[in-house]
């Protein structure tokens, strides 16, 4: 299973949790992180775990970014408040 599979198997978790609004505001717990240590390889580079979580984080924002911007919000939020 190639490094984002991995990751993205763990973001999906960590997202359903009381605390997983926080990965999409990079503001991260201890234990999230602790979470993601399982899944990395010693054969996974650094700029390849950065490449992999800014490419998965993308799609994050994106969806958190859409629902929060959808009429029934009252255009409340606004889009430069989460950055892709």
């Amino acid at each position: 299973m190639d490094l984002d599979q991995r990751l993205f198997q763990v973001l999906l978790r960590l997202l359903q949790e009381e605390d997983g609004h926080r990965l999409c505001m990079d503001n991260w717990k201890s234990y999230q992180i602790t979470q993601l240590d399982h899944v990395v390889q010693p054969a996974d580079s650094a700029q390849a775990l950065s490449d992999s979580l800014l490419t998965l984080s993308k799609h994050l924002v994106n969806r958190i970014d859409s629902i929060f911007n959808c009429p029934s919000t009252g255009g409340l939020f606004s889009r430069h408040l989460f950055h892709a």
